[in-house]
């Protein structure tokens, strides 16, 4: 009898080194999924703010575009009225 309960709590023994070892290995990878994960949040979070410099800057460059084609209509509105002007000078010269 005495030896049935020596090998019981070997057994139980063994077993607890298991479960202790097992959990060591489970808090491991826990450890380095948790890396991962915060690894693959960093990595979404910078495209993200890199797909959002991108909008504004995009948004900036139509603003200039905008600006850039109203000075465009401006310097020709004010060419053809040179080039009336002139005709105007030609007329008066003859």
């Amino acid at each position: 009898m005495n030896k049935n309960l020596v090998n019981l709590i070997k057994n139980i023994s063994n077993s607890s080194e298991q479960v202790a070892a097992s959990s060591e290995e489970l808090t491991a990878t826990s450890q380095q999924s948790s890396t991962a994960a915060q690894e693959v949040a960093k990595a979404i979070e910078d495209i993200a703010m890199g797909a959002s410099d991108q909008a504004s800057d995009t948004e900036k460059g139509a603003l200039d575009i905008e600006e850039l084609g109203s000075q465009i209509e401006n310097t020709q509105r004010k060419l053809e009225s040179l080039n009336n002007t002139t005709e105007e000078i030609d007329v008066l010269k003859k």
